[in-house]
This record gives structure tokens, sequence and C-alpha cells, in this order.
């Protein structure tokens, strides 16, 4: 049986998100495949319990999980300090596992990783999911965005110094990655899962209202929730669509877009459903609904919510930028439309384009569901498990 560790910060299902979820998916699944399989993360769970098993994982908690966010709704710039800190004190369990898997973010643990596992012998696999350029960087904030550009490139320094595996989930940032890479051969990407048996479960009475359109995730600026509801705005006005939106998620921006909601007169064509517990449930409404609006416009290369979506067989409109989703994961006319400007009125020309042919929005979600066919978090894992043993 070969022992894995798995690091991140956050655990699923204890905190929501893809990067853990993704995790996750592929620990339990490995587990099945014989691996013994370890978590070193924040404690986010029972705090009179630092060590837990559950789903054939055993979570080891470092610490209770600090505050992620600050009352701005930013990430809190000392918890990485923090998981760098409990990852030094714990440096030297690794040699105990036969792997050792780690997130790449919140990036400044991987640097001793890196010099550790090297010196105690230990197999390094770092899954990177987005390099940023120095403009996204400062964009967050001029001085620590220009630390954590310097801290990004170092570590992309000493992954090509030391050969180290690295596994990424888009092609986007596979790209991007190559130069940093010696050998081709320590670099794979392996794209996310889609929980077919978690949408099959699907709870369709938790809402019975059909959603012309759907949105996802948390409600920050760089999410581009404003622009969805001011392009709903816009179809109302301008073409007299009436159109119907789930917006699921919280968030430091909610309490503005239900204003903005409010200002334009279109409170009523938006359901806040805020944060829901059960996938179920999100299930349940992405399977009602019409078209996922994916209006991030910064990260989410290899978006997790938009291969689900897929599964629920929703189409997809997004925004075309150079650091956000992976091209090559909507197929362009076909399962969903790329927007080419980040604005509202070119969100609206890709909403109105699904929406107002029941045709068109029939094909697309055949389309999009065919397209999830062979995307299983089974594929994902094995993909993972020949990777560690190549």
């Amino acid at each position: 049986m070969k022992n894995i560790l798995m690091i991140f910060d956050v655990p699923f299902p204890f905190v929501k998100g893809g990067g853990q979820r993704r995790l996750y998916e592929v620990g339990r699944n490995l587990s099945k495949s014989g691996y013994k399989v370890s978590w070193l993360t924040f404690n986010a769970w029972d705090q009179k319990k630092s060590t837990i098993f559950e789903n054939n994982i055993t979570y080891i908690g470092t610490r209770k999980v600090p505050p992620l966010y600050n009352s701005k709704g930013n990430r809190n710039k000392s918890e990485p300090i923090i998981f760098l800190f409990d990852i030094l004190k714990n440096i030297l369990k690794i040699r105990k596992y036969d792997y050792v898997w780690v997130a790449q973010w919140p990036l400044v643990h991987l640097i001793p990783l890196i010099f550790f596992s090297k010196i105690l012998g230990t197999k390094l696999i770092i899954d990177w999911w987005e390099v940023w350029s120095f403009k996204n960087w400062t964009s967050y904030s001029i001085i620590a965005g220009f630390i954590g550009y310097c801290v990004q490139q170092s570590t992309l320094f000493f992954i090509r110094i030391f050969n180290i595996k690295v596994v990424t989930d888009n092609s986007l940032d596979y790209k991007k990655l190559q130069p940093h890479i010696k050998n081709p051969k320590l670099l794979l990407n392996i794209p996310n899962g889609v929980p077919k048996d978690e949408i099959e479960k699907a709870n369709l009475q938790f809402s019975s209202e059909y959603f012309d359109v759907v949105s996802l995730g948390r409600l920050k600026n760089h999410k581009g929730i404003d622009y969805l509801i001011k392009s709903i705005n816009i179809l109302k006005e301008k073409y007299n669509l009436n159109l119907k939106v789930a917006i699921i998620g919280d968030g430091p921006e909610k309490d503005n877009l239900v204003e903005l909601a409010n200002e334009l007169n279109i409170i009523d064509n938006i359901t806040f459903f805020g944060e829901i517990e059960s996938p179920s449930n999100v299930y349940g409404i992405m399977k009602n609904s019409g078209v996922l609006a994916l209006t991030t416009h910064n990260g989410g290369g290899g978006n997790l919510t938009l291969l689900e979506a897929y599964g629920c067989s929703l189409p997809a409109v997004a925004f075309r930028v150079d650091e956000g989703i992976d091209e090559d994961l909507i197929d362009n006319g076909k399962t969903g439309f790329f927007v080419e400007s980040v604005d509202a009125h070119s969100l609206a020309d890709g909403i109105k384009k699904i929406t107002e042919n029941k045709e068109i929005l029939s094909k697309m979600k055949d389309c999009a569901l065919k397209k999830s066919e062979h995307l299983s978090w089974e594929n994902t894992t094995n993909s993972y498990d020949n990777f560690f043993k190549s």
C-alpha cells in the first residue's frame, strides 16, 4: 500500500471550493485503488479532534482554520504565512510518505517543500492551476502583488532546477508552465471531473421555478456578477426579454449587487439564493435552468463550475480574457459562447443568442451534456495514479 500526503490549506467538504474539491475527489478515489490517503490542512471540523478519518481520508489539522478573508472580503494576507509556519513545523513528517501531493495555493509553502522533498527522498507532485502575469499580481496590491510575483517566479525556477512533477487542470496554464519544465514528461494536464452520481441525485423539488440564467460562485468584484445584472436590465429594456436569474453564492459584494438590482428595477427578475450547502439542491436549480453565466474576468482556467454545468446539460456564456477560463473548455457555438468584450452589452448579446431561440438552446444543452460524458473523477484519478507511478 502506497502512502500519499495531500497538502492544501483548506479541506473539502468542510470548506467549499474548486481546488479542495479536486483533491478530495481524487484522494477518496485513490483510497479505493490501494492508497492510504492523508491530508495536512487547517482544522475546519470538530475542534476537539486534531485528526479525523472521513471518506477514506485521514485529515490532519495543524490548527483551527484562521480567517480566510478580511472585513473587505479580500484574502487575509496573514493566512499564507500562518500556513507556511505550520508546514515548517510538520515538514520532517513528509519522509513517512511515498508521495506528497501539494496544491499551488497559498504558494509561499512550496519552496520549503521542494527542498525538503529532495533532502528526504520523497516524491513531490505540485498541482499548479494558475500562472499569473506581473500585471495580474499587482492589480490586487502593489507591494503584496510584487512579493507574490517574485515568490511565483522563484518557485517556478526551483521546480525547473529540481525536476519537480507538475499537474495543471487546463491547457491555458499548461502552455504557460511549459517553459518552466525541463522534461516534458514531468508536466501533465489533468482536467477536473464531473460528479455524475451527485448530479443524478439532484433535488429538482428544491426550486420549482425555471431560471433562464444561473450563476454560481463567491460574490466578489472580479466575478463580474454586476455585469450579469446589468445585462439582464439591457435585455429587458432593449429587447423586452423578461429573463429569470438564479444567483447562488455569498460574499462581500452581495449587498451591492442587491442594491444594483433594485436601482435597475429588476429585483423581481433575480433570486439571490445565498450559499446553498447541499450539492443536490444546487444541481436541482442548475437542471431547472437554461444557461450558465460565467462572468469571472480573472482566473478560473480549469473551471469546475463549468464542467458541473455541462453535467447538468447547461451551456455557458463566458468572457474571453487572457487570464480567464481555458478556451478549450467551451466549444464556441456548440457548448456555449465566448464574449469578446468584458462589458454588460456584450454579455447581453451572448445570453440572447442562446436563450431567445429554443431550438439553439436545446441543441447546446445536448452538446454540453455530451462534452461531460468523458469527464469523470474516476478518469481524473486514473491519470494521477499513472503520473505518480511514472
